[in-house]
């Protein structure tokens, strides 16, 4: 699916259509599997997504934000916890050149 620049909300939209569509669920009860603006915010305070773009003051998010919180709720659909997804990053991101 093609995405342009959106805010906050439509983004929390779009990944949870992409969510439902792909079958990714986070069963249990510690995290829910409905992406909400709240959501976003923590995974970019903790680190584990990237800060959006800014037009006239307003927070615009791209594709490669959908995919990253995407990538977040596929871990956690396979029993990772945030914490574990930021330490395999930050791994990832050391080893990078």
């Amino acid at each position: 699916m093609k995405i342009d620049l959106v805010n906050l909300d439509e983004l929390c939209t779009v990944v949870n259509r992409e969510l439902e569509a792909l079958g990714i669920s986070v069963p249990d009860g510690r995290t829910a599997s409905v992406v909400t603006p709240r959501n976003v915010r923590y995974y970019r305070t903790i680190g584990l997504l990237q800060p959006p773009s800014r037009s006239g003051g307003r927070a615009e998010y791209s594709r490669e934000h959908l995919d990253e919180i995407i990538e977040i709720k596929k871990a956690q659909h396979e029993g990772i916890t945030l914490e574990q997804l930021l330490e395999i990053r930050k791994r990832d991101w050391a080893i990078r050149p």
